[in-house]
């Protein structure tokens, strides 16, 4: 009889120290088992490679397409399609790049061989940029001109030809 109540009580603080545990890391066995979406936790979002992000964002602009869940993960959204581009539909940049593959490309700009020391760093405060240009062209009659000693012109050299192209 001894044994029967030793192992009675044996049995009786298991399920104390279970209920305990559960109790501490949240987990209630009335409810059964918790499951969450570990999508937003993936890195990628739970796109195999940047190709299918991609070919899933290609499919989202067709027309009568529906959009893939996977590019509506953390609040991203896409507002109706139109005609003009903008930041707030499809592919005119309202779906952000999951995490590692941005993370991929960054490391790509940064390598000896890309574009990116070879370009000029313009810091820009607004929405729009102007740069100066210069609209003359090799064959043309205006812009600086030489002339040589024994030839002096006949009038004062034409002043350059500035312009500001569109940058919207």
């Amino acid at each position: 009889m001894r044994a029967r109540i030793d192992a009675t009580s044996a049995a009786i603080d298991r399920e104390a120290a279970l209920i305990a545990d559960e109790a501490r890391i949240g987990i209630q066995s009335a409810i059964g088992p918790i499951v969450t979406d570990q999508r937003e936790a993936d890195p990628r979002r739970g796109f195999g490679s940047l190709g299918e992000f991609m070919q899933a964002v290609y499919q989202a602009d067709k027309p009568g397409q529906s959009i893939d869940s996977r590019l509506l993960l953390g609040g991203i959204g896409a507002a109706a399609h139109s005609t003009y581009g903008n930041e707030a539909a499809g592919q005119d940049g309202g779906f952000l790049v999951p995490p590692q593959f941005s993370q991929e490309i960054f490391k790509l700009s940064l390598d000896e061989d890309s574009l990116l020391p070879l370009t000029d760093n313009v810091e820009i405060s607004g929405n729009s940029m102007a740069f100066p240009k210069d609209e003359t062209t090799p064959w043309g009659t205006n812009g600086i001109r030489a002339y040589g000693r024994a030839r002096p012109p006949r009038r004062w050299p034409p002043s350059p030809s500035w312009g500001s192209p569109p940058c919207a």
